[in-house]
């Protein structure tokens, strides 16, 4: 590459003309998984029709080829050259003063939180929050880089640190933030062949993960699968081959509330306290999940009710 002066490594194979993949260089610190920006909107561009103004990311597992690099998004590649460059502290300036404890637009008391840890970052990340994008937090967790979240037109104000080192206050025993995904479906899978069987399960993911379908949240008795996905793109031929298994509904037009919080694990009644929020506001749970962490509790809702749901819920945290 003689793009920039960077003497990162990058090699670039032409033929007639045109990119035909970029050899990155696994020594450098700097370039183990994005191309640079200058590679980017130099070379892509001169050589290229499709003209790319992102950096690119080595797809996982993949081959030398066309399709080897696959766009992603600045936040995405700092995120990676931060891991890689053993970063002390990653800043993201955005146009909101940090991570709020729900959607300030429809939560009025919704406050800045001063600081909160990776965990709790992660599952407000991709339950709902716009703030920081998942991938960007998988990264950055993974290498232990702590995470500040600036406002760019207030600097001096403090942001939200996210900080794989902080440690809330046992005794306090509130939860840190409550969200919302909207948009997201409800599959249900009935069956009496589930019935003391073994196998079904497996046999549902199977379907699922042929057709590439991602799944937010799941529950289950002993005759009835219900799962959360927020694509339906590949749904309809999926359904068709799991209609041999059992009967399939799906419901649209949900949304996942969750309520996260690490302080959540040392209270009891969190889980009551919240439902009856939710009961005292008129808002109808379709599906419940918790894992086992103790620190996410998510139910699906109607996506007409989210607003109402994430003010009553938020109530706890005031």
């Amino acid at each position: 590459c003689y793009m920039c002066a960077c003497r990162c490594g990058i090699r670039v194979t032409l033929k007639n003309g045109e990119v035909r993949y970029i050899e990155g260089n696994p020594e450098h610190p700097l370039n183990r998984g994005v191309i640079c920006a200058k590679g980017s909107s130099g070379i892509m561009k001169q050589y290229s029709p499709a003209r790319l103004t992102l950096p690119l990311r080595r797809k996982p597992g993949s081959e030398r080829g066309a399709g080897e690099f696959e766009p992603i998004s600045w936040e995405e590649a700092f995120a990676l050259i931060a891991a890689g460059a053993k970063a002390t502290e990653l800043q993201i300036w955005k146009e909101v003063d940090g991570i709020y404890s729900s959607d300030p637009r429809k939560v009025p008391k919704a406050k800045v939180l001063s600081a909160i840890t990776p965990e709790e970052a992660l599952e407000l990340t991709y339950y709902g929050s716009e703030v920081i994008h998942p991938f960007t937090m998988e990264q950055v967790t993974r290498a232990g880089i702590p995470v500040r979240i600036k406002n760019t037109f207030s600097p001096d104000l403090p942001g939200t640190f996210i900080d794989p080192k902080y440690v809330p206050d046992p005794g306090n025993g509130k939860a840190t933030a409550v969200t919302v995904k909207r948009n997201v479906t409800i599959l249900n899978v009935n069956s009496n062949r589930m019935l003391m069987a073994y196998g079904f399960m497996n046999r549902v993911f199977e379907v699922l993960g042929r057709y590439e379908i991602v799944i937010d949240l799941i529950a289950t008795s002993e005759v009835n699968i219900s799962m959360t996905i927020d694509s339906v793109s590949n749904l309809a031929p999926a359904i068709k081959e799991l209609e041999r298994l059992g009967t399939v509904s799906v419901k649209k037009g949900m949304a996942i509330l969750s309520l996260v919080g690490q302080g959540m694990r040392n209270r009891i009644g969190v889980s009551g306290e919240m439902f009856t929020k939710l009961a005292n506001a008129g808002v109808n749970i379709e599906l419940i999940s918790q894992g086992a962490s103790e620190i996410n509790i998510s139910c699906a809702i109607s996506d007409d009710q989210s607003d109402k749901a994430l003010r009553a819920v938020h109530e706890m945290l005031e």
